[in-house]
C-alpha cells in the first residue's frame, strides 16, 4: 500500500478518490450529482497523465468487475474504465445526461469511446484524452445517433484530444488511429463541437456518415496526416474560425467516391501550412466534391496545392459547381512540399458546372508548375469568375482537359470567362495569338472574343474574329495601322449566344 494513495478499500472507489485526494474540480462531484451530467471524477476517474491500471486498485479482474462490469483485463486504464462507466449511465438516463471531465486533467485511454447520442464537456482549457495506438481505422471518440434533429443535437465541448503522434515527415501519418470518428453506416447523428483541439493522428476527424448539419466552432485539428477526412459525402457541414492546418499531408481529405457535398459553409478557417489545402485522393469520382459552398479560408503556406482533385471523371462526378471562395490568402512554400507529388496546379478540379466565383485578396491563388487551374474533360456548362486580383501573375492560364501543350493559352468555352492578350505592333493592322480550346469551337455554337485595348488604339476601330478548330487563332483586325508603340488588346472569351 501507497500512503500517498490513501486507504485502498475491495470495492475500490474510495482509495480511487484516495488517488486524486487534493486535486481540485473546476465544477464539484457533489454539485453535478442529481444534474443533467454525470461526472467521470465520481467514477474512479485520476487524470493526472499517469498510467493507473485497474491491477493497482484490484487485486483479481472478478473485483474489479463489481465497479466496472466492462473490464476485460486489469491492464485497463481507470481513466478508461471511469470514463465508460460514466457513458454507461449517461446513456441509460431519461432523457440522456451529458458526460463531464473535470478541467485542467489529463485522462488516458487506450480503447474506443462511444457517445451514442450522449455530449461530453469540460469546464476548461487543457482538459485532455491522451490516447494510445489503437490501430488502423479505430478512433479514439466514436459519435453515434439515429437523430439529427437540433433538440437532441450531442456536442463535444472543450476538449484536447492527443494521440500517438509519433515522428512523422511531410507527407507521413504520425499514427494509424484515428481521433473522432462521427458517424457510421446507418446513422445520421449530427454533433456539435465547440473548442475541440486533435492532434497526432491519421485522421482528426472523420465523417463516416450521408446524413449531415455537422456544426464545428473554434475545432483545430493539426499534426494530423488529415485534420478531417471524409469516408463519406456528407451535406450542411458548418466550421466557423477553425485551423485545419499544420497537418501531414491535408487540412481535408476525401475519399474518390466522398465530397463536402451540398452547403458546406466555412467562415474564417485556415487550411495552410501543408502540402494541400483539400484534396482529394486518386480513383473513380461517384458523388459531388464540393457544391454550392463558401469558403471564406486562408490557404497560407502550401506546397502541393490549394484545392487538388485526383478523382477520375464518372459521369459528371467529382463534381465541382456552385461555389464561393473569398480571400485565400495564398503563397507556395517549399518546406510543405511533397517532391513525389506534383504542384502543376493551385486548383485542380475534375468536373466543373454552373457558377463558380473567387474573390481573390493581396495574396491570392498563383500558379504551379503548369497553370493557375486545371478542369477534366468533359465539362458541363459552367462560368469561373475571379474577381479582385484575377490575374496575378502573366503566366496566368488555364487548363482544361487532361493533356497540356506548353506555350498555349489553353481556354474552355463552354460558358467560361477567360482572357487572353496579345499585341498588334506599330504599324501593323492586326495581330494574333493561338490558344487552344477544349475541343468545343468546331461546335455549331462556337466562342465569341470580344477585344478591348489596354492602350491607346489611335482613330482606329477593331473587330476581333476566331478561327474554329482545336487550335483557335484569335484575331485583332484594325480600320488602321496601330500607332506608335503599338497597341496591347486584351480578348475576352465566352460562348458564342
Amino acid at each position: 500500500m501507497n500512503a500517498g494513495h490513501g486507504a485502498w478499500m475491495l470495492d475500490g472507489r474510495d482509495a480511487i478518490y484516495g488517488m486524486v485526494a487534493g486535486v481540485s474540480n473546476a465544477i464539484p462531484v457533489s454539485v453535478l450529482r442529481g444534474t443533467g451530467a454525470v461526472s467521470v471524477a465520481d467514477k474512479g476517474a485520476i487524470g493526472d497523465g499517469e498510467s493507473h491500471p485497474l491491477s493497482q486498485v484490484f487485486p483479481t479482474l472478478d473485483m474489479a468487475r463489481k465497479m466496472y462490469p466492462f473490464a476485460e483485463s486489469l491492464r485497463m486504464e481507470i481513466d478508461e474504465a471511469a470514463i465508460r462507466l460514466a457513458i454507461f449511465e449517461a446513456e441509460a438516463s431519461q432523457p440522456k445526461k451529458a458526460v463531464h471531465l473535470p478541467g485542467g486533467r489529463r485522462y488516458r485511454v487506450a480503447g474506443t469511446l462511444t457517445l451514442d447520442q450522449v455530449s461530453m464537456f469540460s469546464d476548461a482549457i487543457g482538459t485532455t484524452i491522451q490516447c494510445a495506438e489503437l490501430g488502423p481505422g479505430k478512433p479514439c471518440i466514436q459519435l453515434t445517433g439515429q437523430s439529427n434533429q437540433m433538440n437532441v443535437r450531442p456536442y463535444l465541448r472543450d476538449i484536447s484530444i492527443e494521440g500517438p503522434s509519433r515522428p512523422a515527415k511531410v507527407g507521413q501519418s504520425p499514427a494509424d488511429c484515428d481521433g473522432i470518428r462521427i458517424g457510421r453506416q446507418g446513422t445520421k447523428t449530427a454533433p456539435q463541437l465547440e473548442r475541440v483541439f486533435i492532434k497526432g493522428f491519421r485522421n482528426g476527424i472523420v465523417i463516416d456518415q450521408d446524413d449531415g448539419h455537422i456544426m464545428m466552432f473554434s475545432v483545430a485539428a493539426t499534426d494530423n496526416y488529415y485534420g478531417l477526412h471524409l469516408a463519406r459525402t456528407n451535406g450542411d457541414t458548418k466550421m466557423v474560425n477553425c485551423q485545419f492546418g499544420g497537418n501531414r499531408f491535408a487540412g481535408i481529405g476525401c475519399r474518390p467516391d466522398a465530397g463536402l457535398g451540398g452547403g458546406f459553409t466555412c467562415y474564417q478557417t485556415t487550411f495552410g501550412f501543408q502540402p494541400y489545402g483539400i484534396y482529394q485522393e486518386p480513383g473513380r469520382g461517384v458523388n459531388n466534391l464540393l457544391t454550392d459552398c463558401i469558403i471564406h479560408g486562408r490557404f497560407e503556406a502550401l506546397g502541393n496545392g490549394a484545392i487538388v482533385s485526383e478523382a477520375t471523371i464518372g459521369g459528371e462526378n467529382p463534381m465541382v459547381s456552385g461555389i464561393r471562395i473569398v480571400s485565400a490568402g495564398f503563397n507556395w512554400d517549399d518546406s510543405f512540399r511533397i517532391g513525389s507529388k506534383p504542384r502543376d496546379y493551385c486548383l485542380k478540379f475534375p468536373f466543373v458546372q454552373g457558377i463558380n466565383t473567387i474573390e481573390m485578396d493581396n495574396f491570392p491563388f498563383m500558379p504551379g508548375d503548369k497553370g493557375l487551374i486545371h478542369t477534366g474533360d468533359g465539362q458541363g456548362r459552367f462560368r469561373l469568375i475571379f474577381s479582385g486580383r484575377a490575374k496575378p501573375d502573366p503566366d496566368w492560364r488555364m487548363v482544361v482537359g487532361n493533356d497540356y501543350t506548353e506555350g498555349l493559352t489553353r481556354v474552355s468555352v463552354r460558358d467560361t470567362v477567360n482572357t487572353v492578350e496579345l499585341d498588334v505592333p506599330a504599324g501593323a493592322r492586326s495581330g494574333s495569338v493561338r490558344v487552344q480550346t477544349n475541343h468545343y469551337a468546331a461546335s455549331t455554337r462556337g466562342i465569341n472574343p470580344q477585344a478591348t485595348p489596354m492602350g491607346d488604339p489611335g482613330s482606329s476601330w477593331w473587330i476581333a474574329t476566331a478561327e474554329r478548330g482545336d487550335l483557335t487563332e484569335l484575331t485583332v483586325k484594325l480600320s488602321a495601322p496601330a500607332p506608335s508603340g503599338g497597341v496591347r488588346f486584351r480578348i475576352l472569351v465566352t460562348d458564342k449566344d
